[in-house]
C-alpha cells in the first residue's frame, strides 16, 4: 500500500489512489454507515452518489470525496467526519459532541503526490538575498501547482556537519492561493529561519538547511553564521 508521502493529493488530504478509481455509492448511506448524524454546509449542491472514503486519519476523523465533471474538468467534493459541538451555548453547560460530515464549500482536482513532487522541485540559494529568500525552481517537464502554504520554505539552524535534524512548524491546514511553477521555470520565496529542535540558538557558526515542509524537500546546506542581532529577532 502506498505510503501519505506517495498517495495523491486532493487539498491538504493524502487520499487512497484505489478509493478514486471505484464506483462510490449515495452520500446518505455512507453517512450512515459513519455514524453521522447529519451533514454540516453545502448539502443542497453536492453530488448525490459516487461518495467514497478516501483517508481515514482515525476512526473519528474519516475523509469522504465524490466526483464531478464540470467544463471538461474533474474534480471532488470533499467532507470530513469529526465530532463537532453544534449544540454549546455560550453561556450553557458543556454539550455533547455529535458526529457530522463536514463538507468543502468548493471541489478540488487530484494533485500529485508529496514524492512526486519532490522529484519534480529543488531548492536553489540565489545571488542575492541569501538568506532572506529561495528560488523554488521546477526540473520536470510539466507545470507544477501548489498551494501558497506548499511553497512555505524554513531555514533550519543545526550544528556544521548535522544530516538529521527535526523542527517544529504548522500552518493551521490553510491552503492558500494557487502558484504555477512553469517547467524549467522558478519561484523566489521567503525564508524563515528556526533552529532544528533541541538546538541551543546562540552567536557562533553553523549551518542552514533549506526545507519546503509540505513536501520535505531539502536543498544544500550552507555556513551560517549566528549573530547576537540575529539571536534577539528570533526570540523576540
Amino acid at each position: 500500500m502506498p505510503t501519505s508521502d506517495e498517495s495523491p493529493r486532493i487539498a491538504f488530504h493524502s487520499v487512497d489512489a484505489e478509493a478514486l478509481a471505484g464506483e462510490g455509492r449515495a452520500l446518505t448511506e455512507l453517512v450512515v454507515e459513519l455514524g453521522a448524524e447529519q451533514v454540516v454546509d453545502g448539502a443542497e449542491h453536492l453530488p448525490a452518489d459516487g461518495w467514497r472514503v478516501l483517508h481515514r486519519y482515525s476512526p473519528d476523523s474519516v475523509v469522504v470525496g465524490a466526483p464531478e465533471v464540470a467544463s471538461g474538468e474533474r474534480r471532488w467534493w470533499l467532507g470530513q467526519l469529526q465530532h463537532a459541538y453544534l449544540d454549546q451555548e455560550p453561556d450553557g453547560p458543556p454539550a455533547a459532541p455529535r458526529a457530522v460530515v463536514m463538507m468543502d464549500p468548493l471541489p478540488h482536482p487530484v494533485r500529485p503526490s508529496r514524492a512526486e513532487r519532490r522529484r519534480a522541485l529543488e531548492l536553489r540559494w540565489p545571488a542575492d538575498g541569501f538568506p532572506s529568500s529561495i528560488e523554488v525552481v521546477n526540473r520536470g517537464s510539466a507545470p507544477v501547482e501548489l498551494f501558497s502554504s506548499e511553497l512555505v520554505v524554513l531555514g533550519v539552524v543545526t550544528e556544521p556537519g548535522t544530516a538529521e535534524f527535526s523542527f517544529g512548524y504548522s500552518d493551521y491546514g490553510m491552503l492558500g492561493e494557487t502558484v504555477t511553477v512553469p517547467s524549467g521555470g522558478s519561484r523566489v520565496v521567503p525564508v524563515r529561519v528556526i533552529t532544528a529542535s533541541g538546538a541551543a540558538l546562540v552567536p557562533g557558526s553553523f549551518e542552514l538547511h533549506p526545507v519546503l515542509v509540505d513536501s520535505g524537500l531539502r536543498g544544500a546546506a550552507v555556513p551560517f553564521e549566528v549573530t547576537a542581532e540575529l539571536v534577539a529577532r528570533l526570540r523576540g
